[in-house]
């Protein structure tokens, strides 16, 4: 096969985690995510004459790139993907999870943040902690931490058992805490 000057480095031509509007809107959890513009790229690879597999190429990008402006397909380097699966963290996505494919990022086991705000609340004064990057955490056990309400102060939550999570602030003992939700 001849040289054409195309060069087409293995899994740098927009290799990315391509997903379909589930990542940005809300879609039926039996709704696959499509990879038809994928596959119409990835296809031109087994065309032989160097022509055709050019103006393939050509016709595929275009098809592509209009899918990505219009919103239908979405790329996302691992950068991202990693920021996103961060910015999830606490939360059960797995039913819209368009990050489980081979290759994704490994998952993330903990998170560490600076304390923005932490109150108790309700007639069992269970913590609302506040982080840094906007996400809120409510107490869940019954332990009584002690937890200094200094803004700034390092906070740690990581993964526990049977999908639970924990939470240290400071110097506090850990307790179970849940993500909340931003209505």
């Amino acid at each position: 096969m001849p040289k054409t000057g195309l060069k087409m480095p293995r899994y740098s031509f927009l290799m990315a985690v391509v997903a379909s509007s589930a990542i940005a809107g809300s879609v039926s959890a039996q709704t696959a995510p499509s990879s038809e513009v994928w596959d119409q790229l990835i296809r031109c690879r087994s065309v032989q004459d160097v022509t055709a597999r050019l103006s393939c190429y050509d016709d595929a990008t275009a098809a592509f790139e209009t899918a990505t402006r219009s919103g239908s397909v979405v790329v996302l380097d691992r950068a991202e993907v990693e920021a996103s699966q961060r910015q999830a963290f606490g939360f059960d996505i797995n039913v819209l999870n368009p990050f489980a494919r081979e290759g994704r990022p490994e998952e993330i086991s903990s998170i560490t943040s600076a304390l923005r705000s932490a109150r108790q609340v309700g007639a069992g004064q269970k913590w609302l902690v506040t982080l840094e990057d906007g996400s809120t955490w409510l107490q869940i056990d019954s332990s009584s931490p002690y937890v200094r309400r200094q803004a700034g102060q390092e906070v740690q939550v990581r993964r526990a058992s049977l999908g639970s999570f924990m939470m240290t602030v400071g110097s506090s003992s850990a307790f179970r805490v849940r993500r909340q939700t931003t209505d």
